[in-house]
């Protein structure tokens, strides 16, 4: 579902994920079998010019990304983008039935009653999911999507002042739910019920995708910058100095003896962590409570357990230890992603695959943005 339709129809394109801490690019392309990965990098993004969610300084972000596709020596123009975020909506909805012209015409009005934001400043997108009776009456299950337009045109804007062609911009957790459980649609995740939590630095995105099925999303504050922050103020350090501290030497541990493994500062850095770990396992707790309740009578009691496995994305779930920490307070499976697991995308000959694996839970949007051309022209037919 795209919140910018289909422009161009290539099936060579770019994935970009512009996030507040870094932009990621990932290049695929088609191969008999499969998928091949091209492309892969990643750049910080110039500090302050994304601000919940809107890319503020779009020169600087443009600047950033010509030179991070220098440096891969990627030449293709088009680009699919994603948002994110709070203001992004994404809910099911019952609704009368009615045909989907009909639908499209009025989707504005019935929108009004789900979303916060003016509904002349957003762009809407729908997808029927089916029909049902209530009382005798017709209903319709409708997922609708809708973002603020200043999310969305911000990033076609720099995109273009990039030198590139937006050929779509969708929601973030459709492109995580098309990488991670699409592609390896032989996998036993497209028959469960699986609960994808992306870590980013300004938000973390839950989302349950049921049988192959997009239920619900949700956008909480604890996040990278969450965990950063606690670091920096318990030890007294700026913040890059804590997030290098929390990229190489904390660890999330579950008991003092594990702890006692770490370093002096690794320690102290760990417990700073204990009220944000808390915090994040309580809004998943959350997300599951309210996915039980949208299936009806009947919810969280018999459903607790409904949720079968947890995937992590996201630069900060590289983290080490918040797997099993997650895994102890959920008591479900929790792994961190590995893009290349079921070997559907295929690698250069140079790649080193250790290094992708490392950095699969940073790059795992902008993979699935970049599979999104690709996997549509073999749908219509295409190279196979």
């Amino acid at each position: 579902m795209s919140l910018l339709g289909n422009l161009s129809g290539s099936s060579d394109t770019i994935g970009i994920d512009i996030g507040s801490h870094s932009i990621k690019v990932v290049q695929v392309s088609q191969a008999r079998g499969g998928y091949l990965l091209t492309r892969a990098g990643s750049t910080p993004t110039p500090p302050d010019a994304v601000k919940q969610g809107v890319v503020d300084d779009r020169l600087a972000v443009a600047e950033a990304i010509r030179t991070l596709l220098r440096t891969l020596g990627i030449t293709t123009s088009a680009a699919v983008a994603a948002v994110a975020g709070p203001t992004v909506v994404v809910r099911q909805v019952k609704l009368p039935a009615m045909p989907e012209q009909q639908l499209r015409k009025s989707i504005y009005w019935e929108a009004r009653n789900y979303i916060s934001f003016p509904v002349e400043d957003s762009l809407l997108e729908f997808q029927i999911l089916g029909t049902s009776a209530s009382e005798g009456t017709p209903q319709m299950d409708v997922m609708l999507v809708a973002t603020p337009r200043n999310l969305v045109d911000s990033r076609v804007e720099t995109l273009e002042q990039a030198g590139l062609d937006p050929v779509a911009v969708e929601l973030e957790p459709f492109a995580l739910m098309r990488g991670i459980i699409d592609l390896h649609a032989a996998s036993i995740w497209i028959h469960e019920t699986v609960a994808l939590v992306e870590l980013g630095a300004t938000f973390t995105h839950i989302s349950i995708i049921s049988n192959g099925n997009f239920i619900l999303s949700r956008s909480v504050n604890v996040a990278g910058s969450t965990f950063t922050d606690a670091i920096a103020h318990v030890l007294g350090l700026e913040t890059a100095q804590a997030e290098e501290i929390k990229e190489n030497e904390v660890r999330v541990v579950t008991d003092e003896f594990s702890r006692a493994m770490l370093s002096p500062v690794g320690q102290e850095a760990s417990r700073a962590l204990e009220s944000p770990q808390e915090e994040l396992v309580r809004e998943i707790r959350r997300s599951f409570a309210f996915y039980d309740y949208q299936q009806g009578p009947g919810g969280s009691t018999q459903r607790a357990e409904s949720v079968s496995r947890l995937i992590l994305t996201g630069g900060s779930a590289k983290m080490g230890g918040l797997d099993t920490f997650l895994n102890a307070q959920l008591t479900l499976p929790v792994e961190v992603v590995d893009l290349f697991h079921a070997g559907a995308v295929h690698l250069p000959a140079d790649a080193d695959p250790a290094e992708l694996r490392t950095q699969a839970p940073l790059m795992a949007t902008a993979f699935g943005l970049a599979l999104r051309e690709p996997m549509l022209h073999r749908e219509r037919g295409g190279y196979r």
